[in-house]
């Protein structure tokens, strides 16, 4: 109907739009989840990272700071004492007693050797001793085998300690810590990483000078010891200062175990960024004033790479299960309002097909009323015989609204739940005895020929008699309609008793039901292939009958049959 299909395009267009605006919404309020979500995973990997960094440089500023206010006298196998005393307590000479160095045991884990460049270009080492010091170091305190091994890595560090790499290592005396300034008042970010990059970069100053209590016994003659800086040569990380005694410079230096190093490093920070490197920055050292403060270690020339975390939510998020919510009471309104929508327009169909039925079924009978009535009234008809006639038409049409308008006004309280089933006892051969005779006049009425088949059973039924002749006379009516055009008019009715079960079985040899139509010849109102043929009905029959037969426990189905008419199964149940 055009209506319903204008209704159907407004219903569907309305959804469209919803469904648009709600599909926006989602986009929207899913971007700003993502980028809230990624705003706080970075505010806290930065917060990481910058937590990260101060651990790192504040484990290595003490071993730092024990090599920056190390004498430049250590760095000899030999050492020179300060004071010292014979036994008679008679100072000795400045220079006349030699001490072994604290170097020779290896002081630190994470350094490999330490060494020293003259002014000549000789690299020696307090750790790989030669000559008459070898032999008298050689021993306990510094093996044999350690001492060939110290000389063998001290090959290694000459042939990387070139002038360009002493040159990196300028003789410089500590300077005081700068004070700090903002770089940009209105980046309180920028402020926080520049504070606290200044904060390292000063303590790993006064790590690597030489400023800690170093012992001068004289200022005038001490050596004038520059602060260490760091540098990568050849993958190794080495330390660097000059020392300036007189008129001679000398370089002092350590090999750190990088490895090792690194990993104790990384342990510091295992809680806080478990996936964490460490790269090297071999182009660029600590004092450098291209050096990055954003990721770079104050005390190292060395890089901090964490990968950022994911910030993309895991689960049912408060956003998304509220969009959630509201997709689906969306989706539910959609479908109620397309529901109700299909059942106005079913409704509507319903209604024009039951006004189109009961105008069709009363025009006929209410045109005979009239037509026979006005001819009997005025004395038209005299023959006796037509009288009679004319008369017994008028009796069955009088029967034939009679049964319309019980189907319908049956229908009507059926739907409404208005309906009260008179109940009774009954057996069922007193059943079938009762209702055989108004089925037969029905049959002989529509030129067929019911066979009644008994089971001669005495088993009770407590049910409503009226109801269950209504339906089998509706059933018997529907065979006389539409089974009576394939020659044989019989219709067979088959009772019997099965599974604490009455069975009334109507069977005629008609053309039959198709299976597409098996479901729809319940529906009311449909008339199934024979909607548009002559025969009376409004199609309510079957849906009527189906429906008596439900309200009285039973049920009402029809028998699939190959070919051989239609066959009809009324179960009720027995007492």
């Amino acid at each position: 109907m055009r209506w319903s299909r204008k209704w159907w395009l407004v219903s569907g267009a309305g959804a469209a739009i919803v469904i648009a605006a709600l599909a926006w919404i989602t986009v929207v309020v899913l971007g700003l989840e993502r980028a809230e979500l990624s705003a706080r995973s970075d505010a806290a990997h930065q917060e990481a990272l910058r937590l990260a960094l101060w651990r790192m440089d504040s484990w290595l500023v003490p071993h730092l700071a024990r090599e920056g206010s190390r004498p430049s006298a250590d760095y000899e196998s030999l050492t020179p004492a300060a004071q010292a005393y014979t036994a008679e307590l008679s100072p000795i000479e400045a220079g006349q007693v030699l001490t072994p160095s604290p170097l020779l045991d290896s002081p630190s884990p994470y350094i490999e050797i330490h060494f020293q460049v003259d002014a000549a270009g000789q690299i020696t080492s307090p750790q790989a001793p030669s000559g008459r010091c070898g032999e008298l170091l050689a021993g306990d305190m510094l093996p044999s085998a350690k001492i060939e091994a110290n000389a063998a890595r001290l090959g290694q560090v000459a042939s990387m300690v070139t002038p360009e790499v002493l040159g990196c290592a300028p003789m410089t005396t500590p300077a005081a810590p700068e004070p700090l300034q903002l770089a940009d008042n209105r980046d309180t970010q920028s402020q926080r990483n520049y504070i606290e990059a200044q904060k390292r970069k000063q303590t790993a100053q006064m790590a690597n000078s030489n400023i800690v209590s170093q012992p001068q016994a004289d200022t005038d003659t001490a050596p004038a010891v520059g602060p260490f800086v760091s540098l990568w040569v050849d993958d190794e990380l080495m330390f660097l200062r000059s020392v300036a005694d007189g008129n001679e410079r000398v370089y002092q230096g350590f090999l750190a175990d990088w490895p090792a190093l690194r990993t104790a490093l990384l342990g510091e920070i295992d809680d806080l960024l478990p996936e964490a490197l460490l790269e090297p920055i071999r182009d660029a050292t600590v004092d450098d004033e291209s050096f990055d403060i954003g990721l770079r270690l104050a005390t190292l020339p060395v890089s901090l790479v964490a990968p950022a975390p994911a910030s993309t939510p895991a689960g049912l998020t408060p956003a998304r299960l509220t969009l959630t919510l509201t997709w689906l009471a969306v989706l539910a309104g959609i479908v109620a309002v397309a529901g109700s929508l299909r059942a106005s327009v079913a409704f509507g169909r319903t209604r024009n097909r039951f006004a189109s039925a009961v105008t069709h079924e009363l025009r006929t009978p209410l045109t005979t009323f009239r037509m026979y009535t006005e001819m009997l009234a005025s004395g038209m008809v005299t023959d006796e015989e037509k009288r009679r006639e004319y008369l017994k038409t008028l009796e069955e049409e009088s029967a034939r609204l009679s049964a319309l308008v019980e189907n319908v006004l049956g229908y009507a309280r059926l739907e409404e739940g208005r309906r009260r089933p008179n109940r009774q006892t009954v057996s069922l051969d007193t059943l079938v005895e009762r209702l055989s005779p108004p089925l037969r006049r029905r049959a002989e009425a529509g030129g067929m020929t019911l066979e009644v088949s008994d089971a001669h059973d005495a088993a009770g039924l407590d049910t409503d008699v009226d109801a269950v002749g209504q339906i089998l006379f509706n059933l018997v009516d529907n065979a006389c309609k539409y089974a009576g055009e394939n020659g044989q008019r019989t219709i067979d009715l088959t009772v019997s008793v099965d599974n604490g079960s009455a069975r009334f079985d109507m069977q005629d040899h008609g053309t039959g039901i198709p299976p597409t139509l098996a479901t729809a010849v319940f529906s009311p109102f449909v008339r199934g292939e024979h909607a548009d043929d002559p025969s009376p009905g409004l199609g309510l029959g079957l849906s009527l009958s189906r429906g008596l037969a439900r309200e009285l426990g039973g049920e009402l189905e029809l028998i699939p049959k190959n070919g051989d008419g239609a066959c009809f199964r009324l179960a009720l149940p027995l007492s």
